[in-house]
């Protein structure tokens, strides 16, 4: 299932813009969707704990 109609790339790659097929649009800095990765290169697979800094 697709959720999105779109999603660009703006401000130089520092943010996304989701456009959803209701219309309504979401907006995500790229040091938001870094802090809040759910990979196994920033959280422990256990507990949850974050394994990189942003700051």
């Amino acid at each position: 299932m697709n959720l999105f109609k779109s999603i660009k790339i703006i401000d130089s790659g520092k943010a996304i813009i989701l456009s959803r097929k209701d219309g309504s649009r979401l907006r995500y800095h790229a040091t938001w969707l870094r802090d809040n990765a759910n990979d196994p290169k920033t959280r422990d697979k256990n507990n949850g704990q974050r394994l990189i800094s942003i700051s």
